[in-house]
């Protein structure tokens, strides 16, 4: 049963890492007038729904976990990204007007929940599953979610040179369907919190927190600049190939912490 939890957990992870880059990595898709043709605004635009939608998931991820378990919270994480996969791979048979538009707007609203519904259930799985190595297990979430992230541009060069992009989230949108059902029998379930330690926390947020989440939110805009907008800058700006473009960004990915 432990190993079904380590394959639940860890692959999830990697999933949730590529499917995150996915829609970054199609940059050169949404803005090539052959396919989506988005313009800079709606292309920078699209990205809106993903952040919303993360913070808002994550924020309320807890309140979920105390009524339904943070099992429900994982495979909710799970089925919205697969619904976010499935409208990316629509949007190719779309594009009459804005339609296509919309369809990848709820395409990374549904990523953004599934982002932060799946990220903050599986933190306290990866935790728990192996006693007395628990910031080892959680690094090694993280090197798989890394991992996705560093080849999803890669992968989604792949489908495009073989001449059907779509069929790129089509494939991740099966073994997260795979997935979701290998979860469903597992018994995932966290320790009781302690009453008595919640209590004592104060409701202050001390200066050095704040200190952090400021650091925080000036990493994440550097690393989503260019994490968003670096596959069409090398290919339109800098006049490199799609297929360099893409290993321009898995090498990108690929280096961030």
């Amino acid at each position: 049963m432990k190993t079904k939890k380590i394959i639940s957990i860890y692959v999830s992870g990697f999933l949730v890492g590529i499917a995150l880059v996915l829609f970054p990595a199609a940059g050169n898709l949404f803005v090539d007038p052959q396919y989506h043709g988005f313009s800079s605004a709606q292309y920078g635009s699209i990205f809106i729904p993903q952040i919303v939608f993360a913070i808002v998931s994550s924020l309320s991820a807890p309140k979920i976990a105390q009524k339904k378990g943070m099992k429900t919270v994982m495979r909710y994480g799970q089925f919205s990204i697969l619904l976010s996969m499935l409208l990316l791979m629509a949007s190719n048979w779309l594009m009459e007007g804005n339609v296509d538009y919309w369809a990848i707007l709820f395409a990374t609203g549904f990523l953004g929940i599934g982002f932060g519904f799946t990220i903050t259930a599986l933190n306290p799985f990866a935790y728990n599953l192996f006693p007395g190595k628990e910031t080892s297990a959680v690094t090694a979430m993280h090197i798989m979610l890394g991992l996705g992230t560093a080849s999803a541009a890669l992968f989604l060069n792949a489908f495009l040179e073989a001449g059907f992009w779509w069929g790129a989230p089509l494939v991740v949108a099966a073994v997260v369907f795979i997935i979701w059902i290998f979860t469903l029998p597992l018994t995932l379930s966290l320790p009781d919190a302690d009453d008595k330690q919640e209590n004592k926390t104060k409701r202050k947020i001390p200066g050095r927190i704040i200190l952090y989440i400021l650091v925080v939110f000036l990493y994440g805009t550097c690393e989503a600049t260019f994490g968003n907008f670096g596959a069409v800058f090398l290919e339109k700006e800098g006049g490199l190939s799609t297929a360099k473009a893409a290993l321009g960004l898995s090498l990108f990915w690929g280096a961030s912490p």
